[in-house]
Formats: C-alpha cells, structure tokens, sequence
C-alpha cells in the first residue's frame, strides 16, 4: 500500500473540500476509495456520497449529510452505523465542540475494529486529530500530509483492511 499517495489523496480532499472543488473532490473521492481497495462500482457510487455529504455539510443540513454518510458506507458493505458516527464527528466539528469530537472520532474507529485490534482506535483518533487541527486548520499541507501517512499506516498494519474515513 502506498501511504503517502493515500496520505496525499485524503489531504486534497480535505482542501479540495475547503475551495469548494466538487468536480475535483468527487474525481480525488474516487481514486482514494479505488487506491483503498474498493471496486469501480463502489468507488464511483460511494463518491457520489460522500461529494455531496460535504456540500449538504456546507449547508448546515445534518439531517440529509447524516443520509449521505449512510448511504455511502452501505455502498461500500458496511453498516449504516458507521455513517451515523462519521456525520456525529462531522457535526460536533462545526459545533467546535472538542471533547464530542474526540469521542465521536474514537467511537466511528472503534466500530470499525475487531478483537485486539481495538486499542488501535486511541492511536489512529489521535493521529487523525493531529492531522486535523495541526494540519488542516493551520493550512499545512505538509503536516497533514505527514500525519495522514502514520494515520493509514496504523489502519492498515495488518495489510489490507477494509476501512474508510475521508
């Protein structure tokens, strides 16, 4: 696996995201789906999602953003809670809300987890939060790049597993 291409592809989503590049965020969406495993169909069809999850975010309007996480994790086979959880954490960032950010970034990575590898899930909320507020947030493309790369390196120690966050 090619961290720093998946590490570059979850960046430019971010800023892509950011410049309001949907064109462009629905094409980076689909590379990064496709460079993680997921089949054309999945990749094209969750991509369409997850676009327009972050433009019904922009809008203020949880309720359908909260569908559209949903509907892009049961296309890609997994469980509607996932995309309950990833629209909490969504929410609780426009809420500034930091304690019900680390909480709903935890529980979203400790759904995903099985067995011993749920003390995986500190690890990689802390990476994606480092990314996140020491990267994004001060416009550092460089730093969240490099945090992105450790953050899919701890997802995916164990070789290809499904996972997904964006």
């Amino acid at each position: 696996m090619n961290y720093s291409k998946l590490a570059e592809l979850h960046t430019n989503i971010w800023w892509q995201h950011d410049a309001k590049q949907f064109k462009q965020l629905e094409k980076t969406i689909y590379n990064f789906l496709s460079l993680l495993s997921f089949s054309p169909g999945q990749s094209k069809k969750a991509s369409i999602c997850i676009c327009e999850s972050y433009q019904e975010y922009d809008k203020t309007n949880f309720k359908k953003m909260k569908q559209k996480h949903e509907k892009a994790m049961k296309e890609l086979g997994f469980s509607s809670v996932n995309g309950k959880n990833y629209a909490d954490w969504w929410i609780a960032f426009s809420q500034r809300n930091k304690i019900k950010i680390i909480r709903t970034v935890w529980a979203y990575h400790y759904n995903f987890f099985k067995g011993i590898n749920k003390v995986l899930a500190p690890k990689a909320t802390l990476l994606l939060i480092l990314a996140g507020l020491l990267g994004h947030n001060k416009r550092n493309k460089k730093i969240t790049k490099i945090f992105l790369s450790l953050y899919w390196r701890v997802i995916l120690i164990q070789g290809k597993r499904k996972f997904i966050i964006y």
